[in-house]
């Protein structure tokens, strides 16, 4: 057998070493001390070798994930290893997947918690904001803004 066979085998071995080790835990866990963990929450693992945070613009909520959820539109993360999105607040807007910010609304218009667009804003619509704002803020409406 020549002598670059040799070597040419050995490093296939030594791949498949190599490899076989590293990828020894399922999908959405992480080895430790040969034993497999759940990523946690905010964190995902594809191929069940490293937890990774999920980049902003995503979010994981559950354990063992392989993969993050991008936020909806409407909503948005500026972090990396959340566990959910923020809705947008009013006068503001997101009309994309993975937005890692919300657009504030051209003048003249409006939206409402968790917008995807803006909307033209009319007199009665304006007194109406000014009056709902002014309730929503005085009663701690704005303390649950997640989903």
């Amino acid at each position: 057998m020549p002598p670059y066979k040799n070597i040419l085998n050995a490093l296939l071995i030594l791949s498949f070493i190599i490899n076989s080790n590293s990828n020894s835990c399922p999908p959405g866990t992480h080895p430790l001390m040969k034993n497999c963990y759940k990523c946690k929450e905010g964190a995902y693992s594809p191929k069940g070798n490293k937890c990774y945070s999920c980049p902003p613009g995503t979010y994981s909520s559950i354990k063992g994930a392989t993969e993050c959820d991008f936020c909806w539109p409407g909503s948005y993360n500026p972090y990396s290893g959340n566990t959910r999105c923020q809705k947008c607040f009013p006068g503001t807007f997101s009309n994309k997947y993975g937005a890692t910010y919300c657009e504030n609304c051209p003048s003249g218009s409006y939206s409402d918690y968790g917008a995807s667009s803006c909307y033209e804003k009319s007199f009665s619509q304006t007194l109406k904001d000014l009056l709902d704002n002014n309730y929503k803020y005085n009663n701690y409406y704005y303390a649950n803004d997640y989903y």
